[in-house]
């Protein structure tokens, strides 16, 4: 889906959308034209393997930003082989 068609207008849906994004300290006005970009960072102090992609997703963050675009980034579930059951 398109990110104006999630933010743009002033109909109650795009204002509260809008809002949500302010809360978290995301600014995006009533006539957004920038894709608004999501990456899954999978980074959890509680996973060593992961620890790095922190570093990566800033990375991502600025390369987004030079482009044109609002990058947002939002946590998935990060399991390391210390905190697995074997299944096999």
């Amino acid at each position: 889906m398109r990110s104006s068609e999630w933010f743009s207008g002033n109909d109650e849906t795009a204002v509260s959308h809008r809002v949500v994004m302010r809360s978290v300290g995301l600014e995006v006005p009533a006539n957004n034209t920038k894709p608004i970009i999501g990456i899954a960072d999978s980074s959890s102090d509680l996973n060593p393997c992961n620890l790095p992609l922190r570093a990566l997703v800033d990375d991502v963050k600025a390369g987004i930003l030079e482009a044109g675009g609002l990058p947002v980034a939002f946590p998935v579930i990060s399991l390391g082989e210390d905190l697995m059951k074997a299944s096999s």
